[in-house]
C-alpha cells in the first residue's frame, strides 16, 4: 500500500484543500447520478463497489485512530454492497461524512495518525485521503462513462 503523497500536508492550506475535496465528493455523485438510468444495472454495480471501498476506507481511518494495524483486506476488495442506487449513494455520503466528521473535529492533530499494514508499510491520514480523493475522481468519471453509454446526459 505505497501512497505517492508524502505522509503530511506541506502546508495548512492543502489540508484544508483536500478536506474540502473530501466533502464535496458525495455532493458531486449525487448531481452526477441525476443524469443516471434509473434501473441501470452497471451504475448500481459502480455505486455498490464505492460504497464498499467508502466502508473499508472508513475502517483504515478507526485502525489509524486506534493506532492499530491496518485491516487486512483492500479498499478494492470489498464485498459489493446491496441496494438500489439511491440507497447505495446515501450509505456512500454516511460513511464518508462519518470519516470527514472525525477528522475535521480534531484539527490538524489528526496528521500524527498513521498505521501499518501486514507488510509494515505505513500509510497517514494525509495519504488515506489523498487516494480517497483519487478514488472519487475515478468514480465519478467512471459514472459519467456509464450514464452517457446508456444513453444519459452526464455532464
Amino acid at each position: 500500500m505505497v501512497e505517492d503523497a508524502p505522509p503530511h500536508p506541506p502546508h495548512l492550506a492543502d489540508w484544508e484543500d483536500l478536506l474540502v475535496r473530501l466533502e464535496i465528493a458525495p455532493r458531486a455523485l449525487r448531481v452526477t447520478l441525476e443524469d443516471a438510468p434509473a434501473d441501470d444495472p452497471e451504475t448500481r454495480a459502480i455505486v455498490a463497489r464505492a460504497a464498499a471501498a467508502e466502508r473499508a476506507f472508513q475502517r483504515m481511518m478507526e485502525a489509524m485512530q486506534a493506532g492499530d494495524p491496518l485491516p487486512g483486506a483492500a479498499p478494492d476488495a470489498a464485498p459489493a454492497e446491496s441496494g438500489d442506487v439511491r440507497t447505495l449513494a446515501e450509505a456512500f455520503t454516511s460513511v464518508r461524512m462519518r470519516t470527514f466528521a472525525m477528522a475535521q473535529r480534531r484539527g490538524v492533530d489528526v496528521w500524527a495518525w498513521q498505521s501499518a499494514d501486514a507488510a509494515g508499510r505505513t500509510l497517514t491520514v494525509y495519504q488515506l485521503f489523498n487516494r480517497m480523493v483519487r478514488e472519487d475522481a475515478r468514480l465519478l468519471a467512471e459514472l459519467r462513462g456509464r450514464i452517457r453509454a446508456a444513453g444519459g446526459a452526464a455532464c
